[in-house]
């Protein structure tokens, strides 16, 4: 797994203002008692010369005698205190520590293994800065339905591949996990199973980017003319390089010169010589992709990418006629 670096910062963080939340929230309820009661105040300070006690144990030879004694002392104590807290119709438990996750305290880990409650914050975080927003909840590939394409036998059977194909990449991503790309008019599903996609590899803890051709291409002008030397080492950017999936949405609606071409060539290249996965996805087909964009970036594209390739009618006007 590889979440996303400032994800990983920011939830540590996270866990670290929690645990010491519950650490101080405990401390001040502990004040709150020995300031009401000086029943519980007396038996705390019992307690604490009982601790110490246990320091000074390794200088005597009865040292097992006396760790008996102080045990006994210190049960002896602990029940006093809970019988008078409960006497007084306070929870026992009243001024311990009480964390969100006992197993890991919220620091995160049990030992050197990340808890499960850490293992979905940072997927959760995942969600939120995939870019994909509301998309990764609504989209998902057990509501990705094939009725929507069974008036054409041929047609339908390309979905079904399709479908199957997008669940395999998704089941058995990894960073090295190859590339798609989707090509067929708009309203076919292409942003759907790209989603779906999204969603499993979040779930496994790598780190997607979405974004569409015309925000990408908008944030390398904004580097350029802002006077950035290199856009793969720039904070802005460097995601675009960096993510484990980085899925390209709508890729022919950006303004194409030369700019935009060495944009993309650059991007595309450098991710597949790094073997880093992406899906494209287009509303263009093959013709129009060779005439829109460079050989070097049709080249790559078809030689690179799974092909995958959508028709059929516009489901979203399907929805709207109640078909």
């Amino acid at each position: 797994m590889a979440f996303n670096r400032d994800n990983v910062i920011s939830v540590k963080q996270q866990f670290a203002q929690k645990h010491e939340l519950a650490v101080a929230r405990a401390e001040q309820r502990t004040r709150e008692l020995a300031e009401r009661f000086p029943e519980i105040r007396e038996i705390d300070q019992k307690l604490r010369k009982t601790a110490s006690e246990l320091f000074l144990l390794a200088a005597y030879p009865d040292r097992e005698a006396r760790f008996e004694k102080i045990r006994r002392d210190n049960l002896e104590l602990m029940e006093k205190r809970r019988n008078f807290l409960l006497s007084r119709s306070l929870d026992p438990d009243y001024d311990s520590v009480h964390y969100e996750c006992e197993k890991c305290e919220d620091t995160g880990y049990v030992g050197y293994q990340m808890c499960d409650c850490m293992r979905r914050a940072l997927i959760a975080a995942g969600y939120a800065s995939s870019g994909m927003g509301e998309l990764l909840k609504e989209q998902n590939f057990s509501n990705f339905s094939l009725d929507y394409y069974k008036e054409d036998k041929e047609n339908l059977a390309r979905m079904r591949s399709n479908l199957e194909t997008a669940r395999a990449f998704a089941q058995n991503f990894s960073k090295a996990g190859g590339h798609l790309l989707m090509l067929g008019p708009t309203g076919l599903g292409k942003t759907h199973l790209s989603t779906a996609i999204a969603a499993e590899v979040l779930n496994q803890g790598y780190d997607v980017l979405y974004v569409s051709a015309v925000g990408l291409v908008a944030d390398f002008q904004k580097e350029r003319f802002g006077g950035t030397v290199s856009a793969a080492e720039n904070e802005s950017t460097s995601r675009y390089y960096e993510a484990d999936l980085l899925i390209i949405d709508d890729l022919g609606t950006e303004v194409v010169n030369q700019f935009t071409l060495s944009v993309l060539y650059n991007l595309l290249n450098e991710r597949m010589m790094r073997k880093q996965s992406m899906i494209i996805n287009s509303n263009l087909n093959h013709r129009e992709l060779k005439e829109r964009y460079s050989d070097r970036i049709y080249s790559r594209l078809l030689g690179n990418c799974q092909i995958l390739l959508f028709s059929g009618k516009d489901i979203r006007m399907q929805k709207i006629r109640g078909v």
